[in-house]
């Protein structure tokens, strides 16, 4: 089990580093991620752009970030099955969803040169929680988060609900 939740947080690092990695736009967003109240404490989060998705992280505080991130409209969903498969031993499975949501063989090529980042990675994950959201925010077609980021820093708390 060992191997392959550190398979899954390697290429999970790896997505974030592809995915939010330094442009020239020099915008990001950032914010926090409540259900009913209460922070969402861990999960995949994508914000779907035009051209592809960008992954964004997100912690055991229910603050997330992407530092940078071109301007533009985004549908953003959030998915924290990952980390209840995770526990029960599952990542393969949870690679593959994140690679059919766009993210490309190439773009996890480019995230598994920093590493280290996917040290400091495997660190924040263990101290993230399982918590239950509604199915409709992991698809893009359901979710109704959007996110228009600006030139700069976009912040944009999202609260989700039954």
């Amino acid at each position: 089990m060992k191997t392959v939740l550190s398979v899954f947080l390697v290429a999970t690092a790896a997505l974030l580093a592809a995915g939010c990695g330094r442009s020239a736009s020099g915008s990001s967003v950032t914010g926090s991620v409540t259900y009913n109240g209460n922070p969402v404490t861990g999960g995949s989060m994508l914000f779907h752009g035009k051209d592809k998705p960008y992954p964004a992280s997100l912690g055991a505080d229910g603050k997330y970030t992407c530092p940078v991130i071109p301007p533009g409209d985004y549908t953003v969903t959030i998915d924290t099955k990952w980390l209840e498969k995770a526990a029960a031993g599952d990542a393969a499975s949870t690679i593959k969803d994140m690679a059919n949501q766009g993210v490309t063989d190439q773009d996890l090529a480019k995230g598994f040169k920093d590493l280290a980042k996917a040290h400091e990675m495997n660190k924040a994950i263990a101290n993230l929680k399982y918590v239950a959201i509604p199915k409709k925010y992991a698809d893009a077609k359901t979710s109704g988060l959007t996110v228009t980021v600006e030139s700069g820093s976009t912040t944009k708390d999202l609260q989700l609900t039954d």
